[in-house]
């Protein structure tokens, strides 16, 4: 292997493990610091699902 395939594969994992975290996290800020409806009624789902594909991408 050379070492550009091992960098991409250290980064795999690494994102394996952090992706769960980030989930995590954005979980926790979501259902405690913000309230997304009570500011932009049914559009603050929509809201939340696109911070939440920003994050993910």
């Amino acid at each position: 292997m050379n070492s550009f395939s091992l960098t991409i594969f250290f980064l795999k994992q690494l994102l394996q493990v952090l992706w769960p975290l980030i989930s995590l996290g954005f979980f926790f800020y979501i259902s405690n610091f913000c309230n997304y409806s009570a500011t932009y009624g049914s559009l603050g789902g929509i809201i939340i699902l696109l911070h939440w594909f920003f994050l993910s991408g």
